[in-house]
């Protein structure tokens, strides 16, 4: 479906991703399409962590569109890096 990179490249550290569509509870009861995402540190392999991406299966159809010339995967992980970056990857996971 979605074409994810397998790295998040921050400044001081580069992730690993491992990406895999998710059937869960959240997903169904907001119609949304859910992502688990996965990220290890390939320096620190004790500095990995795990939370949800999600988007709503009416944007995922309609977003061809809006032609933008960036892919909506990488506009969900650039949403994901901020959040990596700011250290508030648990308000993801909820």
């Amino acid at each position: 479906m979605l074409n994810f990179p397998n790295l998040l490249i921050l400044p001081n550290k580069v992730y690993s991703l491992t990406i895999e569509v998710s059937d869960s509870m959240r997903a169904s009861e907001r119609f949304l399409i859910d992502h688990a995402v996965n990220g290890v540190n390939f320096i620190d392999p004790y500095d990995k962590w795990t939370t949800s991406l999600g988007v709503s299966g009416e944007f995922l159809e309609d977003y061809a569109f809006y032609k933008l010339g960036v892919p909506l995967e990488w506009l969900l992980v650039r949403f994901l890096r901020h959040h990596v970056l700011a250290d508030t990857l648990d308000l993801l996971s909820g």
